[in-house]
């Protein structure tokens, strides 16, 4: 091996940086919609961390954050969509 090339320490293809930011971005659309379901189907959660009744009873809360992770499930999952559209795109 010559002085002028670059020593190679490891025989794994590194991930493309555009791949990275589509899975992590996957990944999150897929945590929020994770907790949107999990909300949806037990909304007495905050209850049952134990702490305590902060609505009342009334479910206001529990019906906010429902709303709340629902858009961000709706907002994420298509800004993740978009970056493998482009990621594939760009290897096409």
């Amino acid at each position: 091996m010559s002085a002028h090339q670059p020593r190679r320490t490891s025989r794994c293809p590194q991930p493309q940086p555009r791949a990275v930011t589509a899975a992590l971005k996957t990944g999150l659309a897929a945590l929020l919609a994770l907790a949107t379901a999990l909300t949806a189907w037990r909304p007495d959660w905050i209850e049952a961390l134990g702490l305590g009744n902060p609505d009342g009873g009334s479910g206001a809360l529990e019906a906010t954050i429902l709303v709340v992770l629902g858009a961000a499930t709706a907002i994420t999952a298509p800004w993740a969509w978009q970056e493998w559209a482009r990621l594939m795109s760009m290897n096409a």
